[in-house]
């Protein structure tokens, strides 16, 4: 098929090109090539730990962005790994709606797993955080106790700034207490006592 066959442009695209290549899958829906989306995806990211930091392309990133919507499970399995499996992988800047949500949309992952990943302390913040973004944008009001949990346990600058950002999104209005608690403690940063003042007024 075209889409079979247009998979192996992502290793020939420019860099800028892939995030193009990636919106023809998005919107493509076709899960019949995912065994070679995955293959492709995990030789990216093979090559991308060979390079040096400022050489690494978001290829693989936009090669998570097809396979939201052009895999199963085991797409979904794959870019799950990506996120937490190491944190040298380099990932756009709108991942979690990119990639997480049209998962949880399609219900190939669940909320409660997601919830899961974004509580381990073992995996790494920046995949953490983006659990806590896609929960906050798909469903917000029903994570709303993990948000509240992870403002007032974490000691991470990355989570704690989602997580209060995330109180704000999820529209409960319960959460006006936790987020004036961050803003009135003196020992977290000034940006994240901006972000929970932004969460509250979005209450508000």
């Amino acid at each position: 098929t075209f889409g079979r066959e247009a998979v192996r442009l992502f290793e020939v695209a420019p860099r800028f090109g892939s995030r193009d290549l990636a919106n023809f899958f998005w919107i493509l829906r076709d899960t019949s090539f995912e065994a070679e989306l995955i293959a492709t995806f995990e030789k990216e990211i093979a090559k991308n730990k060979e390079l040096e930091e400022s050489d690494r392309r978001l290829t693989a990133s936009f090669i998570a962005r097809a396979l939201s919507t052009c895999g199963s499970r085991a797409g979904a399995e794959a870019v799950l790994k990506f996120m937490f499996d190491d944190p040298v992988n380099v990932i756009h800047r709108d991942f979690a709606v990119d990639v997480l949500v049209p998962l949880l949309t399609r219900e190939i992952i669940s909320g409660e797993e997601l919830a899961e990943e974004a509580e381990n302390p073992d995996n790494h913040a920046i995949g953490r955080a983006l659990c806590i973004e896609a929960l906050a944008t798909h469903d917000g009001a029903a994570h709303f106790d993990l948000f509240r949990r992870l403002a007032e346990t974490s000691d991470d600058t990355t989570l704690l700034g989602i997580a209060v950002t995330a109180m704000g999104m999820s529209g409960v209005a319960d959460a006006s207490v936790p987020l004036r608690r961050v803003i009135r403690r003196t020992d977290v940063s000034e940006g994240v006592r901006g972000r929970a003042a932004r969460a509250l007024a979005i209450l508000n």
